[in-house]
């Protein structure tokens, strides 16, 4: 099975059919379904992930139905949650440091690489950016 840390964007564009990256999403969620891959997340993910569904699609009733995807997932061994703790904090604040990326895409980079898990992410300048000091999953053959 492979390890791989979901970036929220992968997530967002699981629920956001107009998303440009939907059928990718959708790819990687019969992945995690099957068991092909193990799909792991930050505490951060998640209210990363309903704030923009809210603020993008003008939906708290779409953004609260997500939360309760997501904790079903995380209930049913679909997606695993990991902590953000003092020395995840830590690695990120690094790599945020050492990339020049944001803190939240620095958390998930830094929890793909304590995991040595591939970082899964559509986020272009992310993969140039983290690409020689994290694992990333080409998203070309997803």
């Amino acid at each position: 099975m492979t390890v791989v840390v979901l970036d929220s964007n992968v997530l967002v564009g699981m629920f956001v059919k107009d998303d440009a990256h939907w059928e990718r999403s959708a790819r990687c969620l019969r992945r995690m379904a099957s068991g092909e891959w193990q799909a792991v997340i930050s505490t951060l993910a998640i209210p990363e992930v309903c704030g923009v569904i809210r603020r993008v699609t003008q939906q708290p009733e779409l953004a609260s139905a997500v939360l309760e995807k997501l904790s079903t997932w995380i209930a049913q061994g679909i997606l695993q949650m990991e902590d953000l703790n003092s020395s995840r904090a830590e690695s990120a604040a690094a790599l945020a440091i050492a990339c020049g990326i944001s803190g939240a895409d620095a958390v998930h980079a830094a929890l793909a690489k304590d995991l040595q898990a591939s970082l899964l992410t559509f986020d272009h300048e992310v993969i140039r950016k983290t690409k020689t000091d994290v694992s990333v999953l080409e998203i070309n053959k997803i």
